[in-house]
């Protein structure tokens, strides 16, 4: 049993009644900093994103143009093939 004479002894240093608080009133700062860091962390990620789809976007633009160009190429082409093929005809007609 508990008797009040105990109340110095060790043994009754650990007995606690009712639910325990523990607030986070002396952290010095320490939360607020680890707040800091990670709203740095959310920005540098978001970064890292925002470079890697503006990298994306301009490998697409890259790869479009030399699309258009070997299109433009390939139109080229298929026009000379056609002339040359007037050409023969009318050289083969003569």
């Amino acid at each position: 049993a508990l008797q009040l004479s105990d109340f110095g002894s060790w043994g009754s240093r650990s007995f606690s009644i009712g639910p325990q608080l523990s607030l986070p009133l002396f952290d010095g700062g320490r939360l607020r900093g680890v707040l800091h860091l990670r709203e740095a962390q959310q920005q540098e990620a978001a970064l890292a994103y925002q470079q890697t789809v503006l990298r994306a976007w301009h490998e697409i633009d890259n790869q479009l143009t030399a699309y258009n160009a070997s299109q433009l190429r390939r139109d080229s082409l298929a026009e000379a093939v056609r002339q040359n093929q007037i050409a023969l005809r009318t050289a083969q007609q003569q």
